[in-house]
């Protein structure tokens, strides 16, 4: 897995080039755990996660009730007022799922700049549509795994999305492997749709299996369980990845209805 591939539950990543053109005009903003992006001024600026993971939750217009979760990663965008992911007009609310260090600039000194960038430009343009496809991309994955294949897909995204390193080349490496940063549980279990104690039920088979250890604080786990969930879920990954460029020439925004309720 490349870190340009879509992966689900998780906001797609800019380009090295564009997250170096955000790094040197972006004004660092540190957020704890929990805490929100509730002040006016955040929703006046792009942001853009330079360490951590933002939660986004996108809420029904019609109630409060939330319709979905998902993360963005180093490297990609939480908040942007519109200007680059306006695919629809839902509601989102942001806060930090783990300790994140965020940039924060305003989004009209960007689309100034993709006036003169042709690939800048091109890149912004569909990272609405990328976004979008990796919540649908999610919504696929719950409807088609087990809780077990949910939250081992959800690892091996949480890993490519925190680092972007290939899978591949993680298990050849080592046979363990340290999930260094991790939401909550609680959080986990939101974003992957599954009853209450399906998570702890999974964590305690998969110790038992001597295929997670509790160890100095961190949790490993075993690189070829990883590598085999990242082979499950790769077919629905590339499926994705061919539409995204069929969905900019055709233009149909209006068809990515995130209602999962319906």
């Amino acid at each position: 897995m490349t870190p340009s591939e879509l992966l689900p539950w998780f906001s797609p990543r800019l380009s090295p080039a564009v997250c170096r053109v955000i790094q040197s005009l972006g004004r660092r903003v540190v957020l704890e755990r929990g805490q929100t992006l509730g002040a006016a001024s955040f929703f006046k600026r792009l942001v853009f996660v330079q360490e951590g993971f933002l939660a986004q939750g996108v809420i029904n217009p019609e109630g409060s009730r939330l319709l979905m979760l998902s993360l963005s990663g180093p490297g990609s965008l939480g908040p942007s007022s519109g200007a680059v992911d306006s695919l629809d007009n839902l509601t989102r609310r942001y806060w930090a799922a783990t300790h994140c260090e965020v940039l924060t600039l305003i989004p009209e000194i960007l689309l100034r700049l993709s006036e003169v960038d042709e690939r800048l430009n091109q890149e912004l343009s569909a990272y609405a549509i990328r976004h979008a496809m990796s919540e649908r991309l999610a919504l696929m994955l719950s409807q088609a795994a087990d809780p077990e294949q949910r939250l081992g897909v959800f690892l091996v995204s949480l890993l490519a999305a925190g680092g972007g390193e290939d899978m591949e080349k993680i298990a050849a490496r080592s046979r363990w492997v340290t999930l260094k940063v991790l939401p909550s549980r609680k959080l986990v279990r939101a974003m992957l749709g599954t009853e209450h104690g399906a998570i702890g039920r999974t964590i305690k088979k998969w110790l038992a299996e001597d295929v997670l250890r509790w160890e100095k604080g961190v949790f490993n786990m075993r690189s070829d369980r990883l590598l085999s969930y990242w082979q499950w879920m790769r077919p629905f990954v590339q499926l994705h990845e061919r539409m995204v460029p069929m969905m900019r020439e055709e233009k149909v925004f209006d068809r990515l209805d995130l209602d999962v309720g319906q």
